[in-house]
């Protein structure tokens, strides 16, 4: 897909480290329910919504953009997929307007700075719980 092509497997929850590679995307999960299983409380069938916040970071405010514009595609490319062996069911998506935004980063070991672009994606995703075939 373009987003593996963009920024491969430098998708992390919550934080990476300094100094990591860009492009790369840091999500939150910053409401409704979390899409993982915890212990069989979602039963089949059952419609829940979470919305995570997506951060595309990368060194230029369009290289930024471009992995936003990719991480939409690949979302909408997963909707009504079903997973044969089990899991989450995406319905559908809502994404929120992005924003953009930059900053100045002091690298560990020296002081010199350098920009960081971010473009930030909310989106809420609508699934339900698949137990498989």
């Amino acid at each position: 897909t373009a987003l593996a092509a963009l920024v491969g497997e430098r998708i992390t929850r919550q934080q990476a480290k300094q100094g990591a590679k860009r492009p790369r995307i840091v999500f939150y999960h910053i409401g409704g329910e979390e899409l993982a299983d915890h212990g069989g409380r979602e039963q089949e069938g059952d419609e829940r919504q979470t919305v995570i916040q997506f951060d595309c970071i990368a060194l230029t405010p369009d290289s930024a953009e471009e992995v936003a514009v990719a991480l939409r595609a690949a979302l909408e490319a997963a909707r009504e997929t079903v997973p044969a062996a089990g899991g989450t069911y995406f319905l559908g998506f809502d994404f929120d307007a992005p924003f953009s935004d930059s900053a100045q980063s002091v690298a560990a070991t020296s002081q010199a700075a350098e920009a960081v672009y971010r473009t930030v994606q909310n989106i809420t995703i609508n699934h339900i719980k698949h137990h498989g075939e």
